[in-house]
């Protein structure tokens, strides 16, 4: 019976037009074709055969992939009324219903968004500046002792995100707070491919017959218990913390109510999303510079020029740091820390390029494809920090786009900036044995480089000194 319904949901659906692909099979669409890694060139390639905009069905469903900044744009960003909301099953992927990346396009999105806005503008991260500086010196301090770069970064970004979310710092990097989130974020990473997504007649298996919906329970669960429990220690105490504000809003805010588990799931968000990413596009920078020397050595002179041996660079360097943001851009490019894109919706029917993408329809930029697009980035494979500083007006998609873009990307982009700035200021990065695959990448909705070795040399006696200097002078002034 299952097997007939779904032969009869694949008959109706050859009625509609959508956009080109490749031919699928019944009932299985064109799950046999995608490979079990590197999905996002698989993609890639369909995308130069069918075109930048194709469907592709995981089994009964289809889903519309987008392969050009020029489609991106036209859907994401002109008919964001449309293009805004998620699928249903994100939220059991992502282990809740109550985190804004999952949430449907509406008024419970608007408020979660209002109060993300409210602590990650512009604006209120120059206040998170002085977090930032510190825990890089820190970063900078421990690389003179250790070459487990991922560690460090991973402690990086998840004691700035639980310092500003919560006011305590994560010094050792294992502290239980990041071991929990850790391990709630592998689970995530495989989730969000679910067999309902597929085959959406699974979703009426009774509990005991989808494990999938056992896990999505459990994920749920841990991280409300988690995120409450933070946030509730974090109000005892006197320190001013995201947790802080999002209650000092919620309070003012009247007209629009917030429960706790909101609050909570808004400041949680923040950190989970904080402790991975930045972290991952570190990473992706360290394999730059053992692969591309000679753009390390052109931001180094651009570095000395600006900054000399006497001091670290910081953020306000940057107007007088044009090669150093267009490297940074192109790292952001090069190799996208979410290569397949986040997963949106169509609220209503819509049609596009003579294609008919109904009301419900996944819809997904990849942003590999986008990234390597020939006519935006010619010679897309080539690491050319210089292609942004002959166009600035060059699109990306590393925050996503349209209105489900990153609210974070003010604090992720400061950190990145004064990382890697500092980092291609400090240290030498050498590569141990064989250079690394730069196409060996791990898989999930995140994407890193598979591990590799390499050893970090400061520049000079001078440059350590300060190195030295400055993380003592912070650790004895910290609270």
């Amino acid at each position: 019976m299952v097997l007939s319904l779904v032969f009869l949901l694949l008959r109706s659906n050859k009625k509609i037009k959508y956009p080109p692909g490749p031919r699928p099979l019944p009932i299985l669409g064109n799950l046999h074709q995608l490979p079990r890694r590197d999905t996002w060139r698989t993609l890639k390639s369909w995308h130069d055969r069918f075109g930048p905009i194709i469907t592709v069905w995981m089994g009964s469903r289809p889903m519309v992939i987008l392969g050009s900044f020029e489609c991106a744009k036209d859907l994401l960003e002109k008919r964001p009324f449309i293009y805004s909301s998620r699928p249903s099953y994100l939220t059991d992927g992502i282990g809740s219903d109550a985190l804004v990346v999952g949430l449907p396009y509406g008024n419970r999105w608007r408020k979660h968004r209002f109060l993300l806005n409210t602590l990650l503008s512009r604006t209120r991260c120059e206040d998170y500046i002085k977090s930032q500086d510190l825990e890089c010196k820190q970063l900078l301090w421990e690389l003179l002792w250790t070459n487990d770069f991922a560690y460090q970064f991973h402690r990086f970004a998840a004691s700035l995100s639980f310092s500003l979310a919560y006011g305590q710092r994560m010094e050792r990097g294992d502290e239980s707070e990041v071991q929990e989130v850790d391990r709630l974020m592998r689970q995530m990473s495989d989730k969000v491919f679910l067999p309902g997504v597929a085959f959406p007649l699974l979703n009426y298996l009774p509990q005991w017959l989808a494990p999938w919906k056992k896990t999505a329970a459990w994920l749920q669960e841990t991280q409300a218990r988690f995120f409450t429990h933070q946030m509730q220690k974090a109000l005892s105490q006197s320190v001013k913390t995201w947790s802080h504000i999002v209650h000092e809003v919620a309070r003012n805010r009247r007209e629009v109510s917030f429960n706790e588990l909101e609050m909570a799931h808004v400041v949680g968000v923040t950190y989970e999303a904080g402790s991975d990413t930045t972290a991952f596009v570190l990473e992706t920078f360290v394999l730059v510079a053992v692969l591309q020397r000679p753009a390390v050595v052109r931001a180094q002179i651009e570095l000395d020029k600006v900054v000399g041996c006497h001091r670290m660079p910081a953020l306000c360097d940057l107007p007088q740091l044009p090669y150093l943001q267009a490297f940074v851009r192109e790292v952001l490019r090069w190799r996208p820390v979410v290569p397949g894109g986040l997963h949106h919706c169509t609220s209503q029917d819509d049609e596009y390029l003579e294609y008919q993408i109904p009301a419900g329809t996944t819809v997904i930029p990849n942003h590999w494809s986008l990234e390597y697009d020939e006519s935006v980035f010619p010679n897309p494979h080539s690491f050319q920090p210089e292609r942004w500083i002959d166009n600035p007006k060059l699109p990306t998609c590393a925050f996503g786009m349209g209105r489900r873009a990153c609210p974070g990307r003010h604090l992720a982009q400061n950190s990145l900036y004064l990382v890697i700035s500092r980092m291609l200021w400090a240290y030498d990065i050498r590569c141990v044995g064989r250079p690394p695959d730069s196409f060996a990448m791990t898989q999930g909705i995140s994407s890193r480089p598979r591990p590799f070795a390499v050893r970090f040399h400061p520049r000079s006696h001078r440059h350590q000194s300060i190195i030295e200097t400055e993380y003592r002078r912070h650790s004895s002034s910290r609270t």
